[in-house]
């Protein structure tokens, strides 16, 4: 049950956007074996007059940027799924953000956020609730 939070510093048009959330989510899937139906995505566009790179404005520079944050629950991916997820969804990122206008900074982050199990959920329960629960042979 990912929370993927994508912050953009250029709009995109909307079957592009789509393409970029679908591919996103399929990464979280195939690579950190997230659930695709429980997957939350938020796409958030700035302008660009407020998006500074090492204290430069962004688009004076000629650069796109983006910032992707993906929850999930602690301990349940290694060290090396996770490097290999940033280093995908960074490929992804320079996909969709470089163009003839710009091309994506490397001061594009990607960042993969732990939260112990007890502290998030959804649809009222916990994750921990969940693991006990399907422990216990319910389905939750």
């Amino acid at each position: 049950m990912p929370v993927l939070q994508i912050m953009l510093s250029r709009e995109l048009p909307s079957a592009r956007q789509h393409e970029l959330v679908r591919e996103l989510v399929d990464l979280s899937t195939n690579m950190l074996g997230k659930r695709k139906a429980v997957t939350a995505v938020m796409v958030q566009v700035l302008p660009a007059q407020h998006w500074y790179v090492g204290g430069s404005l962004l688009s004076e520079e000629g650069y796109s940027s983006a910032c992707l944050e993906i929850t999930v629950t602690q301990g349940t991916n290694t060290a090396q799924e996770k490097a290999d997820f940033v280093a995908q969804a960074h490929q992804v990122l320079r996909t969709y953000l470089s163009s003839d206008a710009a091309i994506l900074t490397p001061a594009s982050y990607v960042s993969v956020h732990e939260v112990p199990a007890d502290s998030w959920g959804y649809g009222g329960l916990t994750q921990a609730q969940r693991r006990v629960a399907g422990a216990q042979g319910a389905t939750v």
